[in-house]
């Protein structure tokens, strides 16, 4: 069996010295992070000397999606898409499903493992 070593005086003091470093470090990110605490950000730069200016809107919103948007159909009949290949059969046959109720054991585990 090994023999524990006893650490001098100094390695003993660097060690606690820095894990009690590492803990302060962890407890100033969590606290400043996590604490709720609201602190006041600028939104903008402001750096003397650059003048910052805004431009009028362009045009109105758009939403961009939903009942107010229109499938456009002349992707289908571009030469690019006429051009994919199909792989396999469509549409797809489905061949066999699953169990009827998923969560029964199947029936050929019902009793033979037990025994």
């Amino acid at each position: 069996m090994l023999a524990r070593k006893k650490l001098s005086q100094k390695k003993v003091i660097i060690l606690g010295s820095t894990i009690a470093l590492v803990w302060v470090i962890i407890g100033v990110l969590v606290y400043y992070n996590f604490s709720g605490r609201k602190v006041a950000r600028p939104l903008v730069n402001n750096t003397p000397g650059l003048p910052i200016t805004t431009s009028p809107p362009i045009g109105k919103l758009r939403p961009s999606g939903g009942a107010s948007q229109e499938l456009k159909v002349d992707l289908f009949d571009s030469q690019t898409f006429q051009q994919l290949k199909i792989y396999g059969e469509v549409p797809l046959k489905v061949k066999t499903l699953g169990r009827p109720n998923p969560f029964e054991p199947p029936a050929n585990l019902n009793s033979t493992s037990n025994k």
